[in-house]
């Protein structure tokens, strides 16, 4: 189905994952946005992260398939991607 994340991981997984990762910079944002707002966030030189903690929403990743964005959604974006 369009929009949907391009996998999931069990929770497991996930706490390997945050366990192992070596963080050498946090910028951290909080974007609070209006029913139909947009926000546009540039390209990055390292990994973003983004959590949806409410509501729902979208995230329209380079030239992929939009992915819908629920309340305790995790998208991890590589490097040089918008």
């Amino acid at each position: 189905m369009a929009g949907e994340p391009l996998w999931r991981i069990s929770r497991q997984d996930l706490d390997k994952l945050m366990t192992t990762l070596d963080v050498t910079l946090a910028r951290l944002s909080e974007c609070a946005l209006a029913a139909g707002a947009h926000l546009a966030v540039a390209r990055a030189e390292a990994s973003t992260i983004h959590y949806c903690l409410r509501d729902a929403g979208f995230i329209l990743p380079d030239d992929e398939t939009p992915m819908r964005l629920t309340s305790h959604t995790l998208v991890i974006v590589p490097p040089g991607r918008a």
